[in-house]
């Protein structure tokens, strides 16, 4: 009950702005957490760290994001800690580390459609980014056919403008059609006027 609480102040603390106080109070959330609720210590884990990165400290939610890889059940949450490891290690080791955790990830059981997307886009601009532009465009074109047989209106969204980002890229043409879909979608989501 205490470390629900604590979860609540570092929301709250966040929405204020008070980035470093809700790393803190999420630190604290994971220590007051029972060692044997392990999804509930993983979920809180990957909280902090994601706070912790917010606030500048990538050394701490490096080493919350490798507590959650080395002790969560296998899984979407392991999955999930692979993610974000994979992002803050590729900025400090490189691509190939980044590359790898994300298709360890993907492999997890149990990941989602939505989830599933989320990595695929990932594994997309990384590839990318180390030059592997056919690579590249077949994990964006994979996302995007997660987030169509999802429907989620935001994972659409991402799908389809990091296609037409990796397209760019690519070959430097502009995918109108991609971009007014996923602007149509945006607008249609948010109640936006056409």
């Amino acid at each position: 009950e205490i470390a629900a609480a604590l979860d609540a102040a570092a929301a709250h603390a966040r929405g204020r702005g008070a980035v470093q106080a809700a790393a803190e109070l999420a630190e604290r959330a994971v220590a007051l957490t029972p060692s044997e609720a392990l999804d509930d210590v993983a979920r809180r884990r990957i909280m902090a760290a994601r706070l912790c990165l917010d606030a500048g400290d990538v050394a701490k939610a490096r080493t919350l994001l490798a507590d959650v890889v080395a002790t969560a059940a296998p899984g979407p949450l392991r999955a999930e800690g692979l993610g974000w490891l994979a992002e803050v290690r590729g900025k400090s080791e490189g691509n190939p580390i980044a590359t790898e955790l994300l298709l360890r990830a993907l492999a997890e059981p149990g990941v989602d459609d939505g989830q599933r997307a989320t990595i695929f886009g990932s594994l997309a601009s990384n590839v990318s980014v180390s030059g592997d532009s056919r690579a590249a465009t077949e994990y964006a074109k994979s996302a995007l056919a997660l987030a169509e047989r999802l429907g989620e209106p935001a994972v659409l969204v991402h799908s389809l403008t990091r296609l037409a980002e990796i397209t760019f890229w690519r070959d430097g043409r502009i995918r109108h059609d991609l971009l007014e879909r996923a602007l149509e979608i945006h607008r249609s989501s948010h109640g936006a006027p056409n």
